[in-house]
C-alpha cells in the first residue's frame, strides 16, 4: 500500500528501504547526530588551526577531497543552531540512558559543548578587536537565521550571539541582507557597506580562517 502511495516519488529514482519500527524511529536522529559531529570536529579543527597558525578553510578542502569524508557540513563557523540538530543530539542521548547504553553516545556531549564553545569564539574575538566594555559600540550583526536562505531562527547561534555581545543592536528584519537588498533594489555589496558605515562595526558571520569569524578591520574605521 505504501508503494503505491509514494509511486510517483519512487518512479523518480528515490530509495525504497524497508525497516522495523525502532530502526526507522532512530534514522532521524542518528542522521542528525552524525551531522552535528561533522560540524563540530571542523569546528574542533578550527581551534586547533588557530592555535597552530593554520588555516581550517584549507584543512577542510583538503581532507573533503577524500571520498570517504566529502565536503559538505565541513565549513567552520560558529556552530549549529535550528529546531532539529541541538534538540535531536540531547534527545538522543537521553533516550540512550533509558535504555541502557548511556555510554554508547556520550560523545554527543562533547559535540554539543563544542558546538556552543564555537558562539564564545566569536565573542572572545570581538571583545579581543575591540574592547571588553562593548557596551559603547553599535553592532550590525548580518545573517540572523540560524541557516543560510531561511528566515528561521529558532536556536540560531547569531541571534544567541549577539544577545551575548550586551551592545546595540538593530536588526531590520529576521530575513539576510540578500532579502533586505531586494526590497530596496540595491546590490548587496552597497547594502552591506550601509549598514556597516550606519553603525560602526560590521560582523559577517561566514567561512574564514579563524574559523567562521570574518572581522573587517576597514569597516572598524567606517570606511
Amino acid at each position: 500500500m505504501l508503494k503505491e502511495v509514494y509511486e510517483p516519488v519512487l518512479a523518480l529514482g528515490t530509495p525504497w528501504i524497508r525497516a522495523d519500527l525502532p530502526t526507522a524511529e532512530l534514522v532521524k536522529v542518528a542522521a542528525n547526530s552524525f551531522l552535528a559531529t561533522k560540524i563540530s570536529f571542523i569546528n574542533a579543527m578550527a581551534e586547533v588551526c588557530e592555535a597552530a597558525g593554520g588555516d581550517v578553510t584549507v584543512l577542510a578542502k583538503a581532507i573533503g577531497y577524500d571520498p570517504r569524508i566529502g565536503n559538505r557540513f565541513l565549513q567552520a563557523g560558529i556552530g549549529f543552531g535550528g529546531g532539529c540538530l541541538p534538540k535531536d543530539i540531547r534527545a538522543f542521548m537521553a533516550r540512550a540512558e533509558e535504555l541502557g547504553a548511556k555510554q554508547a553516545l556520550e560523545f554527543l556531549t562533547e559535540i554539543d559543548a563544542i558546538n556552543l564553545r564555537a558562539r564564545q569564539r566569536v565573542i572572545d574575538v570581538v571583545r579581543a578587536d575591540l574592547s571588553e566594555d562593548l557596551t559603547q559600540y553599535k553592532i550590525a550583526v548580518l545573517g540572523a537565521a540560524f541557516k543560510p536562505d531561511s528566515d528561521d531562527v529558532r536556536d540560531s547561534p547569531a541571534l544567541d550571539i549577539a544577545a551575548q555581545l550586551e551592545a546595540g543592536l538593530k536588526k531590520f528584519e529576521r530575513m539576510s541582507v540578500k532579502k533586505l537588498s531586494a526590497e530596496l533594489g540595491l546590490s548587496i555589496p552597497y547594502v552591506r557597506n550601509a549598514l556597516v558605515q550606519h553603525y560602526g562595526v560590521g560582523i559577517t558571520f561566514t567561512k574564514g580562517r579563524t574559523g567562521g569569524i570574518t572581522l573587517d578591520k576597514d569597516y572598524l574605521i567606517g570606511r
